[in-house]
């Protein structure tokens, strides 16, 4: 294996094992998180550790770990139990994370999306939403694109497995970036198109330029005068 090969893999490990650690981190700041609320609305309540322990069905020093989140934590059943007994209701779900694995047909699409805007446009990768330094916001655009009159940032996706959450992200991406223009660009699919279909209502309302009227803004370096989704 090469010098570059090598240094490579080092790169993606590296990459790898800080999203495992970034990932452990989050979930255990919701479950510390969790338990402050759960403490929190026992001492509401008025319940102690054992009044509680005994309607949950386990004990007071159960109570007290999942409070301080201490241990590898309460079955999910005992937990919904637990949080109902003081006027909480535990949920499980998961999200798109907001610093998504970039992938071969990603990073395709985004260099697809330069060609068509043409490839001299300034054009910048991964750049960040919030960029007041020390910030703990890691959400970051696929691209931002700069132009004479405004700043554009360009979301990529090669499918909409949630079109509308995936689209309501953008949404607030741009809101806190304070950005006047967002791109949403999509691989043009029958599973993306029968998506974006789904989303119409969302889409007409926040992104009411089509594929046609961006490029041909931004290959002339206009700003097109409104958000847009464009199919690649």
């Amino acid at each position: 294996m090469g010098r570059k090969a090598i240094v490579g893999m080092m790169v993606r490990m590296t990459s790898r094992e800080r999203r495992a650690s970034r990932a452990a981190w989050l979930i255990r700041r919701d479950i510390e998180k969790g338990g402050d609320d759960l403490r929190t609305a026992r001492l509401k309540s008025g319940k102690t550790l054992k009044e509680l322990g005994r309607i949950v069905g386990v004990s007071a020093a159960t109570i007290l770990r999942t409070e301080r989140a201490i241990g590898p934590g309460p079955r999910p059943e005992a937990l919904a139990i637990h949080a109902d007994a003081v006027g909480l209701r535990a949920r499980y779900a998961l999200y798109p994370a907001d610093d998504p694995i970039r992938d071969g047909p990603q990073v395709r699409l985004v260099r697809d999306f330069h060609v068509a805007i043409g490839g001299q446009a300034s054009m910048e990768l991964e750049h960040p939403v919030v960029t007041t330094p020390g910030s703990s916001d890691r959400r970051a655009f696929d691209a931002l694109v700069r132009l004479p009159s405004c700043l554009c940032g360009i979301e990529c996706y090669t499918r909409f497995h949630d079109c509308q959450a995936q689209l309501r992200a953008a949404i607030l991406k741009q809101r806190d970036a304070q950005i006047p223009r967002l791109f949403i660009v999509v691989r043009r699919s029958r599973a993306n198109r029968l998506a974006v279909t789904s989303a119409a209502d969302l889409i007409r309302l926040n992104f009411p330029l089509g594929t046609r009227a961006v490029l041909s803004a931004l290959r002339t370096g206009r700003d097109p005068g409104a958000n847009g989704l464009v199919f690649l």
